[in-house]
């Protein structure tokens, strides 16, 4: 699914806890340094100094390589299985395919099959994003002007749509609910009104939601 909380959540606790100990090392070399050399000693002086600080030099390097490999390895790992989710969502016949139009400073959804399209209201309310719940959803972003974001902070996704390609994504809500969706990349003047409110309803409660908007469209 598509609900990164978990994953981004668990990524973010990795790095902290790597930066935790990165900054208990550091104070720990820092107050070494402090005591050792408080009565300014010269090191240079000291036979086999030079040669320890090299040694300590060079392993404070590997250390630091070690945890970078670390970090990106595991921050790629998650951003594979975002990409695993959109390839699956494409795959899949029973996915819902949503168009995503991003413009300043509103949102537009159009469904695929029959003219759906969803605007934002009047009185700069959110545009309604109607998902159904546990089923793959792609999405196809386009902005029409300039680069937008598409973020839904409850599940700490986020996409940007570009005015220049389509970019797509794949989503899976597993459970109902209004989750709050903005634009988190200043696009001008009225950045802050570009917002929509993803409503995810159960399955059958969304067909007849979708079926109503098409005969509506029909008339």
């Amino acid at each position: 699914m598509t609900n990164t909380r978990s994953q981004y959540d668990s990524l973010g606790t990795t790095y902290l806890i790597v930066a935790g100990i990165v900054f208990v090392i550091v104070v720990v070399a820092f107050a070494f340094v402090l005591i050792r050399y408080r009565a300014g000693r010269d090191p240079t002086r000291v036979p086999g100094e030079n040669e320890k600080h090299t040694l300590a030099e060079a392993a404070y390097v590997v250390v630091l390589i070690g945890v970078t490999v670390f970090l990106v390895t595991i921050t790629f790992k998650t951003l594979s299985r975002e990409d695993g989710i959109t390839r699956a969502a494409a795959n899949s016949p029973h996915s819902l395919r949503v168009r995503v139009i991003a413009a300043q400073w509103t949102w537009r959804f159009e469904y695929e099959g029959r003219p759906v399209v969803t605007v934002a209201p009047p009185q700069d309310k959110p545009t309604p994003l109607y998902v159904p719940v546990g089923r793959p959803i792609l999405f196809t972003g386009h902005s029409q002007d300039v680069l937008h974001q598409f973020w839904v902070p409850d599940v700490r996704f986020k996409r940007q749509i570009w005015p220049d390609h389509d970019e797509q994504w794949g989503m899976v809500f597993p459970s109902a609910g209004v989750f709050e969706g903005v634009c988190n990349w200043f696009c001008g003047l009225w950045h802050q009104n570009m917002r929509f409110d993803v409503i995810a309803l159960p399955g059958q409660r969304f067909d007849r939601w979708l079926s109503a908007q098409r005969r509506k469209a029909a008339r």
